[in-house]
C-alpha cells in the first residue's frame, strides 16, 4: 500500500518499464494498493520504494500467514517457551507463543495463543488432548478486533511491515509512542493533550470510539451453524430433494390453515357466502347484504331459541 503522491502514475511506469518489474495498481482512498506475481518481486518492489524514500507499508500474503491456536488447560504460571519446546517436539513448526491477559487489569490468563507455520501437519494441532501432563483442548484464534500499526496508528497491518512516518498514539506527535514527551513529563503541566493521530479528537489512537475506527461485521448470520441450516437453508444451497418437500410442506401448510379458517369461519355463521373474485363496489355492496341476510338469520334463531324456553317454564 503506498501513500500517493503527485506523480504516482509516472512512479509505477518507472517500476514496470526501468525496474522490470510486473506491478499492477488500484486505487484506494489516500493509499494506492499494488500488487506483484511473486515473492522475488515483492523485495524488489520494496527495495525500490525505500531508495526513493516513499511511505508505503506491506500486507502479509494469507498463504503465508501464520496458523494461530488457543490452548487451554495449562496453568497460567506455564511459561511460554516450555510450551514452545514441548510443541517442537511434537514436529510443529512453531514461530510464537504467547500468554493472553485481561484487557483492563493485565492480569495473565491460563489462555496461550500460538503461531504455527503453514506445515503439511499443522491441522494436527486440533486432534492435541494432552500437553505437559496436563488435558488440554486447541480451538482456532478468532481475532475480534481490527489489527493496528503501533509506528503510524492506522489499522490492516503491523509495525513490523510498515514504513509510513511514525505518529505517537498518545499526542499524534511525529514521533514513536515509546518516546512520547508524556511519559518522562513530571507534571500534569508539561503534559501533551492527548490527541488522536487519525481523527484529531481528544482521545488516543487507539480508542474503538474512534470515528474513523473500522467496523467490524460481527453479525450472526442466519444459518450460519448447522442447526441453523437444518432449520433455515439459506437459499440456493437446498438440493433438489429439499427444495421438493420444501414446496410440498408449503402447500399442506397453506390447505391445512384454509381449511382451519373455513371451519371456525363455519361455526360462527353457518354457511357464509363466498365473496366475489371480482373487485368494485357493487361487489362489495352485494357482499355486505348477504352478510346482513346471515345475521338476520342467527339472530332470529337465536330469538326462536329464547321465546321457546320462556313458554317451557311460565312465571309462578
Amino acid at each position: 500500500m503506498l501513500r500517493r503522491i503527485a506523480k504516482y502514475q509516472l512512479l509505477l511506469k518507472r517500476i514496470n518499464t526501468i525496474q522490470k518489474i510486473k506491478c499492477l495498481a488500484k486505487e484506494s482512498g489516500e493509499f494506492v494498493k499494488l500488487f506483484v506475481d511473486t515473492p522475488e518481486e515483492v523485495l524488489k518492489l520494496t527495495k525500490y520504494l525505500e531508495e526513493q524514500q516513499l511511505e508505503f507499508y506491506c500486507v502479509a500474503d494469507r498463504m503465508a500467514r501464520p496458523v494461530k491456536v488457543i490452548i487451554r488447560g495449562l496453568g497460567k504460571e506455564t511459561k511460554t517457551e516450555d510450551i514452545k519446546a514441548e510443541l517442537k517436539e511434537l514436529k510443529f513448526e512453531v514461530e510464537k507463543v504467547n500468554q493472553l491477559g485481561q484487557f483492563k487489569t493485565k492480569e495473565a490468563l491460563p489462555l496461550f495463543q500460538v503461531h504455527l507455520a503453514k506445515t503439511p501437519n499443522v491441522n494436527e494441532i486440533y486432534k492435541l488432548t494432552s500437553l505437559m501432563y496436563h488435558i488440554v483442548t486447541v480451538v482456532k484464534y478468532e481475532n475480534k478486533s481490527v489489527r493496528q500499526c503501533f509506528k503510524c496508528q492506522t489499522w490492516q497491518h503491523s509495525d513490523d511491515k510498515c514504513h509510513l512516518k511514525p505518529k505517537c498514539v498518545i499526542c499524534a506527535g511525529a514521533h514513536e509512542s515509546k518516546n512520547c514527551p508524556n511519559k518522562t513529563a513530571t507534571s500534569e503541566e508539561q503534559k501533551l493533550p492527548v490527541k488522536c493521530a487519525n481523527c484529531g479528537g481528544q482521545h488516543t489512537a487507539s480508542y474503538k470510539g474512534c470515528p474513523k475506527y473500522p467496523k467490524m461485521d460481527n453479525k450472526v448470520k442466519v444459518g450460519g451453524t448447522y442447526a441453523g441450516r437444518v432449520r433455515n437453508p439459506i437459499r440456493g444451497t437446498e438440493t433438489a430433494s429439499q427444495k421438493i418437500i420444501m414446496n410440498q410442506n408449503s402447500r399442506t401448510e397453506a390447505t391445512e390453515h384454509r381449511q382451519v379458517n373455513n371451519q371456525s369461519w363455519a361455526g360462527l355463521f353457518g354457511s357464509v357466502p363466498i365473496p366475489p373474485k371480482e373487485g368494485g363496489w357493487k361487489n362489495i355492496i352485494e357482499l355486505i347484504a348477504e352478510l346482513g341476510k346471515v345475521l338476520v338469520k342467527i339472530v332470529w334463531q337465536q330469538a326462536k331459541k329464547s321465546l321457546k324456553h320462556t313458554l317451557k317454564c311460565p312465571f309462578s
